[in-house]
């Protein structure tokens, strides 16, 4: 074997063993790329959910902007047109209880003003929903006492009413 012949070998065992290593660095790189397109992936899923599309609040989502109206501008603007008669609540004749504020002195110079008629009477109504309470039914059950037998009978309460005091079954 010539000098040659042996650098030769030398030659091709050195670069055998650079592509061995450099396929060992591209099997871990390989590993590496399909591990982060994973996390790549699992990122990208959890950044497009918001409250339409999971369990999240509304207060979690992202600062998207917001689909544009598909409806076309009329060139009017915003409200009431002009010429539109507008609508309201109408008082009522009778109200169910009037409030009276009596105005006891003048503001300006604390004069007694008790005994002075009114001018004017101006009214307000303010709607509202009555309070709901709480009703309690009380069952009296009689007692009695048979004239022939002498037995002293009580009448039956009805099948729910098993306590002295209780809840009805609506509460």
């Amino acid at each position: 074997m010539t000098l040659e012949e042996e650098q030769l070998r030398q030659e091709n065992r050195r670069l055998q063993e650079q592509v061995r290593s450099q396929q060992e660095l591209l099997e871990r790189q390989s590993q590496q790329i399909a591990l982060l397109t994973t996390q790549v992936e699992d990122l990208q899923a959890r950044l497009s959910k918001d409250s339409h599309n999971s369990h999240l609040p509304p207060s979690s989502d992202r600062f998207k902007r917001q689909p544009k109206s598909l409806r076309k501008k009329s060139g009017k603007k915003a409200g009431g047109q002009p010429g539109h008669p507008g609508q309201h609540l109408q008082m009522v004749e009778e109200p169910d209880r009037v409030i009276s504020h009596r105005i006891e002195s003048c503001p300006a110079c604390q004069q007694d003003l008790r005994e002075v008629a009114a001018l004017q009477v101006e009214g307000r109504q303010v709607v509202e929903l009555p309070p709901k309470r709480v009703e309690v039914i009380e069952h009296q059950a009689e007692r009695k006492c048979c004239p022939a037998c002498q037995e002293v009978i009580l009448a039956p309460f009805p099948d729910d009413v098993t306590a002295p005091v209780q809840y009805g079954p609506a509460l």
